[in-house]
């Protein structure tokens, strides 16, 4: 019986200790599109006002994409250019929004900033400096009750060729206490059924 409590005890200390598991919810990394100057957007993606490019790696404009591979979008095209998602219907619960993103790749102009929102998390601002290179942005909210949103990238300023640069866009659901608590729950339930399996085994022996 200290065994099986024992066990059950472990367990319980590793679920406490290990992270939740979010589950992805909405994704794309943009390497499965060909390149397109400008991109008119594709199965997870719309784009306008204005206008954006898909470059995949290698091309003819000096851009690369997170890793130095892929695909990833810059935000201007011919225009400061509008990225915004397919409509997502979002359950009430915790979520993490995460995106790789660069400044403007073109040292001879000028960095602009472009902002990212989603419902939950409202409106982020980013102050990009010239070339700079790719960092990860990662964010955890909350939606109070079930939500059809759109997860939206745009550009700001008014001129050409002062993009930032897009990629790998992660939006992932963060399991609820509620959940771990029926795990933790489910766990003595077995521990439980099991000595009593022993003790009945033992009275007939």
């Amino acid at each position: 019986m200290r065994t099986i409590l024992f066990s059950t005890a472990a367990s319980l200390a590793v679920l406490a200790s290990a992270p939740a598991h979010a589950t992805v919810v909405f994704g794309d990394n943009f390497d499965s599109y060909n390149q397109s100057v400008p991109w008119t957007g594709g199965t997870n993606w719309s784009v306008g006002p204005g206008d954006v490019d898909l470059v995949t790696v290698p091309n003819g404009f000096a851009l690369t994409c997170a890793g130095g591979s892929g695909g990833c979008v810059d935000l201007t095209g011919s225009t400061p250019g509008t990225l915004k998602s397919k409509l997502l219907t979002l359950n009430a619960g915790s979520y993490s929004l995460s995106f790789d993103y660069s400044g403007n790749q073109l040292p001879q102009y000028a960095a602009s900033p472009f902002t990212a929102s989603i419902a939950g998390l409202g409106t982020v601002t980013f102050n990009t400096v010239q070339t700079d290179s790719f960092t990860t942005y990662a964010s955890n909210f909350v939606l109070g009750a079930p939500t059809a949103t759109n997860l939206v990238f745009q550009q700001l300023g008014n001129v050409q060729f002062v993009g930032n640069i897009i990629d790998n866009v992660s939006l992932s659901a963060i399991p609820e206490p509620a959940a771990w608590a029926t795990m933790i729950g489910g766990l003595f339930f077995v521990g439980g059924a099991y000595r009593r399996r022993r003790a009945t085994a033992m009275a007939l022996a």
